[in-house]
């Protein structure tokens, strides 16, 4: 491993010397600082840990990790795994098919170039998920409130929704008004915002924004996925 594992470290990764693969020549820095990690053309695990860290995959199938902080994460080509954790993170997934995970806090992510698979994770991010049929990931009801700005079912989009609880019956309910009482979801078509409501106008649960759809002027159950 190039340089110390200290605060304000810029470690580059020699292709010759330090080749990495998905085995062996793990970078890591286990302190807080600013960091700058710079992969190459192999496949590289880089590891941010605390602080406001900037990854660069460049080629190769990268594992990317932001750790604590509010971490840059650039995966380039090939197939790359980035994950912000805890922050307000900027992922950028590059060319290819990427799997993007934003952590706690409201992160700007965009997947590329490729079918991508995004997960925002806690916090209202920003997700655009560019060319490729892409699946944009909720864990439970309460990580909605993503603003997915390309979001296009045509196109091979898809939400994946889990443990969400009733969804709805074949359809997905649509129209203008602010506080519907229907059962599962609702898309108005003037807000362009995804709720979900698991009783309908039951007390036991409160309607909640999943995504904000801007562009969109329907949504059928089919780009829904539940597994």
């Amino acid at each position: 491993m190039l340089g110390r594992a200290d605060a304000g470290d810029t470690q580059h990764l020699d292709a010759q010397s330090y080749a990495l693969t998905p085995t062996i020549g793990i970078l890591r820095n286990g302190k807080a600082g600013v960091d700058t990690l710079n992969g190459t053309a192999k496949d590289d695990r880089l590891n941010g840990a605390g602080g406001n860290d900037k990854i660069n995959g460049a080629g190769g199938n990268d594992n990317l990790t932001g750790g604590a902080g509010n971490d840059v994460l650039t995966g380039g080509a090939g197939f790359d795994r980035l994950d912000g954790g805890a922050g307000a993170d900027r992922l950028d997934g590059g060319a290819g098919t990427d799997i993007l995970a934003g952590g706690d806090g409201v992160d700007v992510i965009l997947g590329g170039a490729g079918s991508d698979r995004i997960e925002g994770g806690a916090g209202a991010d920003i997700v655009t998920g560019g060319a490729g049929a892409d699946v944009f990931i909720f864990n439970g009801r309460t990580e909605g409130g993503d603003r997915i700005t390309d979001f296009d079912q045509a196109a091979g989009d898809r939400l994946k929704l889990l443990s969400f609880g009733f969804l709805g019956f074949f359809e997905i309910a649509q129209g203008t008004e602010a506080n519907p009482d229907d059962m599962g979801l609702y898309f108005n078509t003037r807000t362009k915002i995804l709720s979900h409501d698991a009783d309908g106008a039951g007390s036991v649960y409160e309607r909640v924004v999943v995504a904000h759809l801007p562009g969109v002027d329907s949504i059928t159950m089919e780009a829904i996925l539940t597994f």
